[in-house]
């Protein structure tokens, strides 16, 4: 394993520094002519061996310590980025619950004010009754004060308040004749026709069905007013409501402005510049190596 030095960076051992190419040299000396074989090439001593192992052994001792230091602070960091990083998610997912919530009430609101077709309710040849209009061979009108009848001609032209000026006067061209009539008008259009014998049920059920939806949508001409105001108020207190927002926001300015994390931090920085520059034991065993080194090197 490799020294750290100071500044936490480990030292390069295959470019050592000047002072330490010259005092490698020094230690190993200068070749002798007598058939000795140089320090470097001979076996190590046993007090060689013992300075080495011990320098080993510190060596490991003091990276140990600068890494449990340097995680630490890595930790410290981290934990509080991780707490910086969920209150800000917080404050993401309490934005996007109000925009949910406004849009949710804006929909109902425009609901009200353009309720569509609504659902389908049933179909009778080319009669179409859907919850708010009626698709008819001679057009489409809203369910609103329509009404449909199954009947003899007479019956129908005699009841004023079922048909207008103009059914009347169809129907009334028929006499009272016993052929049975169907006649349906809205707002906007008017059909009358006379039935075949096989489809007067489906027209008494399509009429009957179509004075249920006239019905359900003159009661909700009565409550439309009560409704609509009910629907602007729920988009008004959407767009009013920051309670989860102001909530959040405050959580993530409690966090970033909380002094004990960066006390924290600063105390594992502190901690890993002390375990750095604790270099003293592997110091020491280096000049003993060093020294033993050039005790065997010193000719008896």
């Amino acid at each position: 394993m490799r020294s750290v030095g100071a500044s936490g960076c480990s030292p390069n051992p295959a470019a050592p520094n000047a002072s330490s190419v010259n005092s490698t040299t020094a230690e190993r000396g200068p070749a002798r002519n007598n058939g000795e074989m140089p320090f470097w090439g001979r076996n190590k001593s046993d007090a060689e061996k013992a300075a080495d192992d011990q320098l080993k052994a510190v060596t490991r001792e003091y990276e140990d310590r600068v890494k449990t230091a340097e995680n630490g602070l890595r930790d410290s960091r981290r934990y509080h980025e991780d707490l910086v990083k969920q209150a800000r998610r917080a404050v993401d997912d309490a934005r996007r619950a109000r925009d949910q919530a406004i849009k949710e009430a804006q929909r109902a609101h425009a609901e009200l004010l353009n309720p569509g077709n609504g659902r389908k309710i049933v179909q009778f040849g080319e009669f179409t009754l859907f919850d708010n209009l009626i698709k008819t061979p001679s057009g489409t009108g809203p369910v609103l004060k329509a009404d449909a009848a199954v009947d003899s001609a007479g019956v129908i032209a005699g009841n004023a308040q079922l048909v207008r000026a103009i059914t009347i006067g169809k129907l009334s061209e028929r006499g009272n004749t016993k052929e049975t009539w169907f006649a349906l008008e809205t707002t906007q259009t008017v059909d009358v026709f006379e039935l075949p014998p096989d489809d007067v049920v489906k027209a008494r059920h399509f009429a009957a069905e179509l004075r249920l939806a006239a019905k359900r949508a003159q009661n909700a001409v009565e409550s439309g007013e009560r409704w609509l105001r009910e629907a602007e108020e729920a988009v008004a207190n959407a767009e009013q409501d920051m309670t989860a927002i102001n909530a959040a926001e405050a959580a993530l300015a409690a966090i970033t402005a909380d002094p004990s994390h960066a006390q924290r931090t600063q105390g594992w920085e502190a901690a890993v510049a002390a375990a750095r520059a604790d270099s003293g034991a592997v110091e020491a065993a280096k000049g003993n190596l060093a020294a033993v080194r050039a005790q065997e090197a010193t000719p008896s």
